[in-house]
């Protein structure tokens, strides 16, 4: 598989120097693949001409979504870019958003308290065009308490953070 705007690599394909988690802020680890056995299949940044806030994940059979950290759910529903998607707040200004779900588990509403590795939901395709199943991932950081509300939060290349 070719990934587009990939971070860099070993000859084998694995990311250089690549560690589970990333340090999102102070004593706040985040997993940079909240679904276990999945492949990169688009980096962060520029793709087909446009910016790609968040990293995509695949892996055959579709896998199970996990929360990459614990926090609060704050955004849970359908969106015709992100179709199924959940939005979850860790705290000190960093969210995470998991896109194209196929469903959303049990539990999993606005005002939840999640714990890491709270299953979310699987890999899906959901979305207003046909795409493969895979998950798009974020690493979002700002101020929620805006009237864009997670859309007013800066995406962040989780490769570019300290790895641990």
């Amino acid at each position: 598989m070719e990934v587009s705007n990939a971070p860099a690599t070993e000859g084998n394909g694995q990311v250089l120097g690549y560690k589970p988690f990333v340090v999102a802020a102070p004593k706040l680890l985040i997993a940079i693949s909240p679904v276990n056995g999945a492949c990169l299949s688009s980096g962060f940044g520029p793709r087909s001409g446009k910016s790609h806030g968040g990293i995509d994940l695949q892996s055959k059979p579709a896998g199970m979504v996990h929360a990459a950290a614990a926090g609060k759910v704050r955004e849970v529903g359908f969106r015709a870019d992100f179709g199924n998607s959940v939005v979850i707040d860790h705290g000190q200004g960093v969210f995470t958003r998991y896109a194209h779900l196929k469903n959303f588990e049990p539990g999993v509403s606005e005002g939840a308290s999640i714990a890491f590795g709270t299953p979310l939901g699987m890999m899906g395709q959901t979305a207003f065009r046909q795409i493969p199943i895979h998950l798009h991932y974020e690493l979002l950081t700002g101020n929620y308490e805006t009237q864009k509300k997670s859309f007013g939060l800066k995406p962040i290349n989780p490769f570019d953070l300290p790895q641990q």
